[in-house]
């Protein structure tokens, strides 16, 4: 999840998830919101500030490559993972099952 700065300007909403190269809301009723789902949160406060602009551009290298989707890799957990060693963002899998997460694309 991306969290926006205080005082950022920024027309993006407050939080969301990365879905291709857009940002959209998380939040009840939306596709894959889960309150139970496995969650790490490693980075907080000016550390976090710009790291939507960089997840957004890493997502759109990635999309432009048309990789086809693989269960176990490539996926979206290795697209989260890329995002993340990309962005210089510390890496800590959640919990759970996640296949094709340690996969830099």
């Amino acid at each position: 999840m991306i969290r926006a700065c205080r005082g950022a300007r920024s027309r993006r909403p407050a939080s969301g998830r990365l879905s291709g190269s857009l940002l959209v809301p998380y939040k009840p009723g939306t596709i894959d919101y889960d309150p139970e789902a496995y969650s790490v949160t490693v980075l907080l406060g000016r550390a976090a500030c710009d790291k939507g602009r960089c997840f957004a551009a890493e997502a759109q290298r990635i999309q432009k490559r048309h990789l086809v989707y693989n269960s176990f890799g490539p996926n979206s957990n290795s697209v989260a993972h890329t995002l993340l060693v990309k962005c210089h963002v510390p890496v800590d899998k959640p919990g759970g099952v996640a296949p094709g997460f340690d996969e830099v694309l």
